[in-house]
């Protein structure tokens, strides 16, 4: 929370939520005492986000801080100021609100600070009460500006994945991803905030590799899924359905277009992981520009209902770590990260299942489980 008078309508929402649950888990009520609160014998400039009366008794003093975005670099002055006005008072048990990572629940918890998190995720400890409710942590529906799929910073993510675990250097990963140092500076900064990725030594020595390749995957499918690109759908005649993948590349391979494109999608993860016996529609990715120059030399028709080719304008990202099909000369591949991303941003019929498989024999990434 801002250290103002006046704290923001979103933070005052919060320590409402907090009282509330705080009431329906121990049946005691939570009453306001104030914002901005001043800590005895602290410094003036440092003060409580919110002070809470939770109804027992002895009544107890709830300390509570407010966090935009709370990593375990990020709680530490929280913790400091909660502590240092609970130790003024006889009873005290403080909180920590806002969106909370789970590596910061565990610091909070050893800490003696209880959380409550904006998923509805609710930690309080004192005395004889004892509340740990766990809830999944909401969806989200865009990204956000600091997030690290945001622009060039995907680049990095891609390329960290690809590594598949590995010891890499800033100046290695830069390479890999096509992107500035700065860059990568930015976004493992974002990544390490996310306990994501992990850090070894300091300056050029300095190291990382992907601790959490399920949790950064899955966020990545979440971003992919909203994220705004052109897609345009053709129709590819051929006289048998069942070879629209073969027509289609006897046209495309054929036919020069100056533009460099890939397969995606199910006809892309079948040739990487077999499973599916046909594949009846089509993703390919061009670059921005080409779509018209692309659809007149490969024969594409118009449709704008149904169609089974579908022409994606990208770059960045999705030029990363193509490779050629085999057995197909003159076939590139988007890479099988892009090719799972896809799948699961269209995971109608055996898509989600190509895509599991995908994921399991080629990315080796393990599906997150709920134990």
């Amino acid at each position: 929370m801002r250290k103002v008078d006046h704290p923001q309508e979103s933070d005052r929402q919060l320590v409402d939520e907090l009282a509330i649950a705080l009431f329906e888990a121990t049946g005691h009520a939570a009453e306001l005492r104030g914002y901005e609160v001043s800590i005895p014998d602290g410094p003036v400039s440092q003060k409580l986000d919110a002070l809470l009366n939770l109804d027992v008794d002895p009544p107890v003093a709830v300390p509570v801080e407010v966090v935009r975005n709370g990593y375990p670099s990020s709680i530490q002055a929280a913790v400091w100021r909660i502590n240092a006005y609970a130790s003024s008072q006889a009873q005290a048990a403080g909180m920590v609100i806002g969106q909370i990572s789970p590596g910061a629940r565990q610091i909070l918890r050893e800490a003696g600070v209880g959380y409550f998190d904006t998923d509805g995720s609710l930690y309080f400890r004192h005395g004889s009460i004892l509340v740990n409710i766990e809830k999944p942590p909401r969806r989200e529906t865009r990204s956000p500006r600091g997030s690290p799929f945001a622009g060039a910073r995907e680049k990095v993510v891609h390329a960290l994945l690809h590594t598949k675990g590995e010891w890499t250097n800033g100046l290695q990963l830069a390479e890999l991803a096509q992107v500035s140092p700065y860059t990568v500076s930015i976004a493992l900064n974002e990544l390490s905030r996310r306990e994501w990725v992990v850090y070894e030594g300091k300056g050029r020595a300095a190291r990382c590799k992907v601790t959490q390749s399920s949790q950064m995957l899955d966020a990545w499918v979440e971003y992919w899924k909203v994220r705004r690109e052109k897609r345009t759908r053709w129709f590819a005649f051929s006289q048998n359905p069942q070879r629209l993948l073969q027509s289609f590349l006897n046209k495309a391979t054929h036919n020069d277009t100056e533009a460099e494109w890939a397969l995606t999608g199910a006809a892309a993860g079948n040739l990487l992981c077999p499973l599916l016996t046909s594949i009846d529609a089509l993703e390919v990715i061009v670059p921005p520009g080409t779509v018209a120059r692309c659809a007149s030399a490969w024969g594409l028709v118009d449709a704008a209902r149904g169609g089974n080719v579908t022409l994606i304008e990208r770059e960045d990202a999705s030029e990363l770590f193509r490779q050629p099909a085999e057995s197909l000369p003159g076939v590139l591949l988007a890479s099988p990260w892009i090719v799972y991303l896809d799948l699961r941003r269209d995971d109608r019929g055996r898509n989600k299942e190509l895509g599991s498989q995908l994921r399991e024999r080629v990315l080796s990434v393990p599906e997150k489980t709920n134990a």
